[in-house]
């Protein structure tokens, strides 16, 4: 392949790639749901091509994108996603173009989820755990806020039907930032309750177990390890419910209700913030006094069941 081919063919993949990474069926965009971040598209790098024969190539590239803190979302631990794309490079004889096929594989992972022990532990997080410590009962908050959605809605009824469509936009995101602020209080506050829910934490959180501490260094990480766990308690994302799950297990030995509905709430509610009420597809979802009205009956519901639990730990 020459040199003018091969250049030819790179600015074919650039410019594929800054559409792929937002079509990419289910990997690039589970990522972003998970996190509270928003994501600009980035140019791919170290772009690799294949000849297979005189028609067929092969090639792969790397993505990252950076997310940056949303205004009205939090925590927020600079997260970056990771993508592997890889796919194929065919030439049309008729018209003597490359296309590239629609068939590719992509793999993609939030990069800054696992504690890689290269965490800024310096920066003051000091008002978030001020906060979390001043929110003494988490389930009384949340129901409060529930409540209080509810009663806006009911007093929004007289509104235009542009601005009802906009407060049940913000009314159904807000059920899910509720949800977060109990998941996310109630279990910081246990696990920083004491010294042995501390431990629990260390040793069953699967994202310490890869961690390794040089014996010189002992002291210095066990006079930060207090606040190396408030750290990671704040940075997690409260509305990955599986991931959540697994913890609120080993630490209250409770198992989640059913999350099935809620997630995709958690979902729909990612469309909303990230996408302007829009799906993968393009489709504009447009959110009812009935969305709105299931969605908070499903996650009060969803609570309710899980601090039952909780009291009886």
């Amino acid at each position: 392949m020459n040199e003018e081919l091969k250049d030819d063919l790179i600015g074919l993949i650039e410019e594929w790639s800054t559409h792929i990474i937002w079509d990419s069926e289910e990997e690039i965009s589970l990522c972003i749901a998970e996190t509270n971040s928003v994501f600009e598209s980035e140019y791919a790098e170290n772009i690799k091509i294949f000849e297979i024969d005189s028609t067929t190539c092969r090639f792969t590239f790397d993505l990252q994108l950076t997310g940056e803190p949303r205004d009205d979302d939090v925590p927020f631990c600079g997260d970056k996603i990771n993508a592997f794309i890889t796919g194929t490079l065919r030439l049309d004889n008729d018209s003597e173009q490359w296309h590239i096929s629609e068939k590719y594989e992509v793999s993609a992972e939030i990069a800054d989820w696992r504690f890689d022990g290269e965490v800024n532990w310096e920066d003051d997080n000091t008002y978030i755990y001020e906060a979390i410590e001043d929110n003494t009962n988490p389930y009384l908050l949340f129901t409060s806020e529930i409540n209080n959605i509810r009663e806006l809605v009911a007093i929004g009824k007289n509104l235009s039907p542009v601005l009802q469509n906009l407060l049940y936009y913000q009314s159904y995101t807000h059920c899910i930032t509720s949800l977060e602020v109990y998941l996310s209080d109630t279990l910081i506050n246990a696990v920083l309750e004491n010294v042995e829910s501390r431990k629990t934490f260390v040793k069953n959180f699967k994202d310490f177990h890869d961690v390794i501490i040089k014996y010189n260094n002992i002291y210095e990480e066990f006079d930060q390890l207090d606040k190396k766990i408030r750290d990671t308690l704040t940075s997690l994302m409260y509305h990955n419910l599986g991931k959540i799950s697994k913890i609120y297990e080993f630490i209250f030995d409770v198992k989640f209700p059913k999350f099935g509905e809620i997630q995709k709430i958690v979902n729909c509610r990612h469309d909303l913030v990230h996408r302007n009420g829009k799906t993968k597809s393009g489709e504009k979802k447009e959110i009812t006094i009935e969305d709105l009205t299931s969605a908070l009956y499903q996650v009060q519901n969803f609570i309710n069941k899980l601090n039952e639990k909780i009291c009886k730990f």
